[in-house]
């Protein structure tokens, strides 16, 4: 070969993108003080296949997840939020206000039971876990809280559509000023529930 060409790229290159027509958003994933399906309780526009959580702590559906789709029997185009399952299924976290009278209270409380589980109600504390505290403080300005012992037992269980209403009785006493005497007035408690 008596010929050599020297070949290059070309001096600059232009290049356009277009990143096309905007199209429907992913799937959102939205929080619900209660059922998602109430107005009011979600705050934005749902589409199809987007999640709901329900956040309200008082509300039996708490922790909840929600699938927004199409409603089985219905019309083209229904949707409605479906609840999926909950995220920590078993077990249930409240607050609540007892009046104690002479040392002794009652709660109901209603948890919802998982999915496969059944609960005999002549034996209840075969299903059912409560941890709890007593709230006990001396007055508002302190956090100091007089030691307090007591005990529980289930006095009444029902269940109903998945959902188990319970009875709980406390008992308790308080070492005040030097003896034990039985706790009285309105007492905030923390119970945490499981059904086994």
């Amino acid at each position: 070969m008596s010929n050599l060409a020297e070949l290059g790229g070309p001096s600059s290159i232009v290049v356009e993108a277009d990143i096309g027509q905007p199209g429907v958003r992913g799937n959102g994933i939205f929080l619900s003080e209660g059922d998602p399906n109430v107005p009011g309780n979600l705050e934005g526009t749902p589409i199809q296949y987007d999640l709901g959580i329900n956040v309200d702590t008082s509300d039996v559906g708490y922790l909840f997840l929600y699938y927004y789709d199409q409603v089985e029997g219905a019309p083209p185009g229904t949707l409605a939020w479906i609840p999926k399952f909950r995220l920590i299924p078993n077990s249930l976290s409240k607050n609540e206000d007892v009046v104690f009278v002479n040392g002794q209270a009652t709660a109901s409380i209603t948890a919802p039971v998982p999915p496969n589980v059944s609960i005999d109600p002549n034996s209840p504390a075969d299903s059912i876990d409560l941890q709890y505290n007593i709230v006990n403080r001396i007055d508002l300005t302190t956090t100091v809280q007089n030691p307090i012992s007591s005990f529980f037992f289930i006095n009444s269980l029902s269940v109903n559509n998945g959902l188990a209403t319970i009875e709980f009785v406390f008992n308790a006493i308080e070492f005040n000023s030097g003896i034990w005497v039985p706790v009285q007035g309105e007492k905030t408690m923390h119970l945490v529930i499981t059904v086994v």
